[in-house]
């Protein structure tokens, strides 16, 4: 487990294909949009011999003072390769990524992910997440 380095954006965006195969008009992401979309995460990147096996990118927001909140972190994204899924590998990820806020001082971390995506659900309870609000959308 290490942060990410400049040789790993190829990793990344093959990562980030993964899990945006289209903008939300249904067009094929950019490249230059998927890393965009990462500006400003700390990304973390798992590997073994073969080379990078998964990687996460957690992103610290500071809220408006006069909102009277405190910061936190939202996690942007979390991929592993098939091959390596229930290894462990993304576990191994998001206790990183707590590490990390723990050290910058962030006591929540929010996500988002698709209520059609049980597996991801599944993962996320299972790493401790909770649902604390619900997003609907529709077309206009």
């Amino acid at each position: 487990m290490r942060e990410a380095a400049a040789r790993d954006e190829p990793a990344i965006l093959a990562f980030m294909r993964g899990l945006h195969e289209t903008e939300q008009d249904g067009e094929p992401a950019t490249d230059r949009a998927l890393l965009r979309l990462l500006d400003r995460s700390e990304i973390f990147i798992a590997e073994d011999a073969s080379g990078p096996v998964g990687m996460l990118a957690v992103e610290i927001l500071d809220p408006p003072e006069d909102l009277g909140r405190r910061p936190y972190a939202c996690l942007m994204a979390l991929a592993v390769s098939p091959a390596r899924r229930g290894a462990g590998v993304g576990s191994r990820l998001v206790e990183r990524m707590r590490a990390f806020l723990r050290r910058a001082g962030i006591a929540r971390v929010d996500l988002y992910v698709r209520a059609s995506n049980a597996q991801a659900l599944a993962f996320y309870r299972k790493q401790g997440f909770c649902v604390e609000t619900l997003a609907m959308r529709a077309q206009v």
